[in-house]
């Protein structure tokens, strides 16, 4: 006899069916233990379709037909809930091999039970039919009453969890999460103990299946706008097993409260060893951890070394609870493979230091061997000159010590390019540069007019020799040059820096080129080796003057690449606070976090 009471649960174990194929198809990489939510659906649609189907049908054995179905979904529910439950909170580690088959003895004897009809189930069956559809009366047995106390056992289990996860959980997300999966389970837990306890409002007629259409439907909600089963709170007690980072946390009276393995590791600690120890009888390996727990100073870290291991402890105060601290908790990084890469990397510059100091003796003294030479062949070049000769010859004699001229140029050249890169970048002050360049160039009475701001930039010490090499271009090359004015503006793209003068200036179709190495009418080493210079600490350089108008060099520094002057004074006020020694005894240095 169909009935309003089983359409509605036909259609309810439709929607869980449905549910239960997107979960198990659609959903099954991104939902994290998609197979349980699956065989916990199917679990439910049995139930709820069985239920229905009990509801409709006129005699005993069709009754007791449908309620075998539903018991393969009744007795499979609660574990397969408490399972999906341990999950979620991330309880995984507990769900052993004996656990989960220790939940399942009760479930397969309740199978066992009504599949067989044991009278130990249902003593005695009937059926009720006072009301518009037909209800199975019966006795309950030993076996029923097994089933029914593990149904409520497990659903209570499951509401503790997740009232424990939604106490610890700060997340709105996940929040919400618990929320809906605590009315999935306190529906049918509810329904259940009105049930068994003969307080339903409809005499024997079970409540659950209709309350677990407010589960499923709680799930579906969950599913589709909360993500839930995808994205699921991580236990802070999993992160601290996992994490490589030392973890440990200490009360106000110096107790181990938490200690995590890799803090077990660095500090020689068995499992659970330290739980409830004093810090200051903790450890043989750091007797100071006492001290640098008490005395540390937010945001630095502070290096110790054990043997051949290097650790870095970092503190974090946790607030004050009344008129007490709270605690603090203790960051231990084994920093142990930075440190034997930097001792590596240490020996290896030291031997490439060694053998650049070999080059570039090799190198000065092939330079200072040319140069000698080249002396000695102007002045026999220079005699011949003197002694008279033809024109043509006399010609030949000026092309060769032309070429003398531009090897010498090669050799300073040889010089410069050297000693690019082998310092290290510092700050600069802008003013103070053309004042020096200006000394390594002959100005034939040009003028500099330096308009240069109080900025600092950070560059190659060789920076200087740009602005020389740009002011020798001027003189040598602008032929009507009669002053050199630097500038300098700032923009998002960064500083700007202007050298331009009122010179002949660049033709357009040499305005790359004039950078490119071997380029010009001399050696064409001057503005190639400029942009080297600049490129050491990522500045560029252009030429963008306007032909006949003058020569106009840009330097582009990148932000970060510069300061002014009162952040400079700033920057090194804070240098000088970091390098201030901590009051705790270490073996090794303190850093900044």
């Amino acid at each position: 006899m169909i009935t309003g009471y089983s359409v509605f649960l036909f259609a309810a174990a439709t929607v869980t069916g449905l549910l239960a194929a997107y979960t198990g198809w659609y959903r099954r990489r991104e939902i994290s233990s998609a197979t349980g939510i699956l065989l916990l659906l199917i679990a439910i649609t049995l139930y709820i379709g069985g239920a229905g189907m009990e509801l409709a049908s006129s005699d005993l054995a069709e009754i007791l037909f449908w309620v075998k179905v539903e018991y393969l979904g009744i007795a499979s529910i609660p574990s397969l809930l408490l399972i999906g439950m341990f999950g979620y909170v991330n309880r995984t580690r507990h769900l052993s091999l004996p656990l989960l088959a220790l939940l399942s003895v009760i479930p397969v004897i309740t199978c066992a039970l009504v599949l067989t009809q044991s009278p130990l189930f249902y003593q005695t069956v009937g059926i009720d039919t006072s009301a518009p559809f037909p209800r199975l009366v019966f006795t309950p047995g030993p076996g029923y009453y097994l089933n029914a106390c593990y149904q409520i056992i497990a659903l209570f289990t499951g509401t503790i969890l997740l009232v424990r996860a939604y106490r610890r959980s700060t997340q709105p997300l996940y929040r919400k999460q618990i929320q809906i999966l605590g009315i999935g389970i306190t529906a049918p837990f509810i329904a259940s103990i009105l049930y068994i306890s003969g307080l339903s409002p409809i005499p024997h007629l079970d409540l659950a299946p209709f309350a677990l259409v407010i589960t499923a439907t709680a799930f579906t909600i969950g599913i589709f706008s909360y993500q839930l089963f995808d994205l699921v709170p991580i236990a802070h007690s999993v992160i601290l097993q996992k994490i490589p980072v030392g973890v440990m946390v200490v009360d106000d009276l110096e107790r181990v409260t938490e200690v995590n393995p890799a803090a077990e590791a660095a500090l020689g600690l068995g499992t659970g060893e330290g739980i409830g120890q004093p810090v200051a009888l903790l450890t043989e390996r750091f007797p100071e951890l006492a001290g640098i727990i008490r005395d540390a100073r937010p945001g630095i870290k502070k290096e110790v070394r054990y043997g051949d291991r290097h650790y870095t402890f970092e503190v974090v105060r946790l607030g004050e609870e009344g008129d007490r601290p709270a605690g603090s908790v203790l960051l231990i990084r084994d920093i142990s493979p930075w440190r034997l890469a930097e001792e590596e990397l240490l020996r290896r510059t030291d031997e490439l230091k060694v053998a650049n100091q070999q080059l570039a003796l090799i190198s000065a003294i092939t330079r200072h061997d040319i140069s000698n030479q080249l002396v000695v062949i102007d002045g026999y070049l220079d005699l011949l000159l003197e002694d008279g000769m033809p024109a043509d010859q006399a010609k030949t004699v000026e092309q060769v010590l032309d070429a003398t001229d531009r090897v010498r140029e090669m050799v300073t050249f040889m010089r410069d390019y050297q000693a690019i890169g082998t310092s290290a970048p510092v700050w600069t002050d802008l003013r103070n540069l053309p004042e020096r360049a200006a000394t390594e160039v002959a100005l034939r009475g040009v003028q500099i007019n330096n308009l240069l701001p109080a900025i600092e930039v950070l560059a190659d010490p060789l920076i200087e020799k740009v602005l020389a090499t740009l002011f020798e271009n001027a003189i040598r090359h602008g032929k009507t040059v009669t002053q050199i004015l630097l500038s300098a503006r700032t923009d998002q793209a960064g500083l700007t820096i202007v050298c331009e003068d009122d010179g002949a200036g660049v033709n357009e179709d040499k305005k790359e080129r004039i950078f490119e190495r071997g380029y010009g009418s001399n050696t064409g080493l001057g503005l190639f080796l400029a942009r080297e210079i600049l490129a050491i600490t990522g500045m560029t350089i252009t030429e963008t003057g306007i032909p006949g108008v003058g020569a106009r060099f840009e330097i582009q520094v990148p932000p970060g690449r510069y300061r002014t002057l009162d952040q400079a004074k700033k920057d090194h006020k804070e240098e000088q606070e970091q390098m201030l020694p901590s009051g705790a005894g270490s073996d090794g240095p303190d850093t900044p976090a």
